[in-house]
């Protein structure tokens, strides 16, 4: 198993590579919002198949977190890193010459699998090669590179519906072949025993890893409901697609800045400050701002407010759950699996769930019911004695 690299030369090139691998994986995820009218102008997309569409992701996602954890600890995050450039590649051709909704559906199945083994083995790697005094900086850097993939990707997708999706899709493909070719220069000091194989039951129940994962399911939660209802009430308040887009420009810019912010702060101050500002900042908008702005610049702030909360508190938590997985013998495959397992989970709660909710009884009683999740989520972190939380502030490291 792969263990960090040799040198500050060998750690800085190996988070650049993590980094453009979860950025172009991102940005492909992204990238199918403005292609949606081309298809459904091209291939005859209904309605429901462009909810089958959004769904198959997720779908993949959840399907490949767990093996892909495993293939971690048994391959190592360097050949699972490969292997997920490779299948979105294969994937991204998919898109590109896609004639009807059949391939188009398990090209996007393909990409959420490529997701899991991407998010998986570039975590885990870039985890094992960073002391742990670092580590929230690290993921930090690597989330923040997610964000921006965020942005990068609907600005790829309007290019591609402007000048043809075959051209920037074969883009994607070069790209995906590049890092992978990067991959190979990261260096490697020396063989580490691999941990013990599988998840064990230890590690579940320990009071640290519980709360590490509860937080990343109420991140998805809260993730999922922003994603549904923030476009919808933008629209409401007559705004147009421009003002969404700039909206969650606005919003993926401002969450990298918070992502990096989160990872160097719990690396300084302990993991506990900023799941707290995270926790406490979304269920704040969430609870009054975000569902009754009277005008669109002020929704706009809302969203922005909430997605930027949201980040504030899953690097940290990653963070935490990361160190857990250290201490309890597991690998870093296996745990940062295990996250894109229970994220998804959430996600979905709070997309369908939430979104279904609001449909019924009104945005109101939705951002309402996650914020009270989210408030008591962080009365829970405030009772829990210092010790037992496992959010100290790490050991400096020289």
């Amino acid at each position: 198993m792969d263990a960090g690299p040799a040198g500050a030369g060998g750690a800085l090139l190996l988070r650049v590579v993590g980094c453009a691998a979860v950025f172009v994986d991102t940005a492909c995820v992204t990238i199918l919002a403005p292609l949606l009218p081309a298809y459904v102008r091209t291939i005859g997309l209904s309605t429901a198949s462009v909810g089958f569409l959004t769904a198959a992701y997720t779908v993949g996602v959840l399907v490949a977190a767990v093996p892909a954890g495993a293939l971690v600890a048994r391959a190592g995050p360097r050949t699972v890193v490969v292997s997920s450039l490779v299948l979105l590649a294969v994937a991204s051709l998919g898109f590109g010459f896609a004639h009807d909704v059949t391939l188009l559906l398990v090209a996007r199945f393909a990409q959420g699998a490529s997701g899991s083994l991407t998010w998986a083995g570039a975590f885990a790697w870039v985890t094992e090669g960073t002391p742990p005094g670092h580590r929230g900086r690290a993921l930090g850097a690597v989330a923040a590179a997610s964000a921006a993939g965020n942005v990068l990707g609907p600005v790829a997708g309007g290019m591609a519906a402007a000048v043809g999706v075959r051209g920037v899709f074969c883009a994607v493909v070069v790209l995906c072949a590049v890092i992978a070719l990067g991959t190979a220069l990261v260096p490697v000091a020396k063989q580490l025993p691999a941990p013990a194989q599988g998840f064990p039951v230890r590690a579940l129940c320990g009071r640290r890893f519980r709360a590490g994962a509860c937080l990343i399911v109420v991140a998805g939660v809260g993730a999922g409901l922003i994603a549904v209802l923030a476009p919808l009430r933008i629209s409401r308040l007559s705004g147009g697609s421009a003002s969404v887009a700039s909206v969650f420009l606005a919003a993926a810019l401002g969450q990298a800045v918070g992502l990096r912010f989160a990872g160097r702060v719990s690396d300084l101050r302990g993991r506990r400050l900023p799941i707290r500002l995270g926790l406490g900042l979304q269920a704040l908008v969430l609870g009054g701002l975000f569902w009754w702005c009277p005008s669109v610049p002020v929704q706009g702030v809302a969203v922005v407010l909430a997605i930027c909360g949201n980040g504030l508190l899953w690097v940290p938590a990653m963070a935490l759950l990361s160190e857990r997985a250290t201490r309890a013998g597991v690998t870093q495959g296996h745990v940062f699996g295990f996250i894109s397992l229970v994220w998804a989970a959430g996600y979905i709660v709070g997309s369908a769930g939430g979104g279904g909710l609001a449909g019924a009884a009104g945005d109101g009683v939705a951002c309402g019911l996650v914020a009270f999740v989210l408030a008591c989520t962080l009365l829970a972190s405030l009772r829990l004695p210092r010790g037992a939380t496992g959010i100290d502030p790490p050991r400096r490291v020289r």
